[in-house]
């Protein structure tokens, strides 16, 4: 058996649930993935990945306790998946798979560390605009219920950025003709 398995989710599976315990690394290469927890009974997005990067409940993976968060496939996912197994074997045979779980390691908190000052610095409006601007894909691929979830903003507050935004854009088109 290899180091990766190649594994498809169908649009709403779940890679990992919250309240077990995660064992997979997840290399994205098609789809997106919504991280999210529940709070009383609504659900808040914290996480989205797509193709291209990675995703796993990483606390429980590093712990070994169980999850707090789920990952949900929003779109058919294709994934390279690692086991926490094989990658703890890894470790020990090689330097390179040692510098390979630092450089996991560091995207990881590079990336938490990003969303928590995005989520302190910047106001809502300036969270979105910074949004769509490095994730103008998401706008189509993810619904607006889990992008205002993720952002920290009411829908409607999301829907009215968006139509304003979009307007905006228009109205720069129509000058420029």
């Amino acid at each position: 058996m290899g180091i990766l398995q190649e594994k498809h989710y169908k649009k709403k599976a779940v890679l990992t649930k919250a309240g077990e315990v995660e064992s997979n690394l997840y290399f994205l290469t098609k789809g997106v993935v919504r991280i999210f927890f529940l709070k009383g009974k609504k659900d808040v997005t914290f996480d989205l990945a797509k193709e291209n990067t990675i995703t796993s409940s990483t606390n429980s993976l590093f712990t070994g306790r169980p999850s707090r968060y789920t990952l949900e496939a929003l779109e058919p996912v294709t994934a390279l998946v690692l086991s926490k197994d094989k990658l703890d074997e890894l470790y020990t045979r090689s330097k390179k798979w040692q510098r390979f779980g630092r450089l996991v390691t560091t995207f990881f908190l590079l990336r938490q560390e990003r969303g928590i000052l995005e989520r302190a610095m910047f106001t809502p409006r300036e969270r979105f605009v910074s949004f769509v601007q490095n994730n103008p894909e998401f706008i189509q691929r993810v619904s607006q219920k889990h992008l205002a979830s993720y952002l920290g903003i009411k829908p409607e507050t999301f829907t009215r950025m968006k139509r304003h935004l979009m307007h905006k854009k228009n109205s720069k088109n129509n000058h420029n003709d």
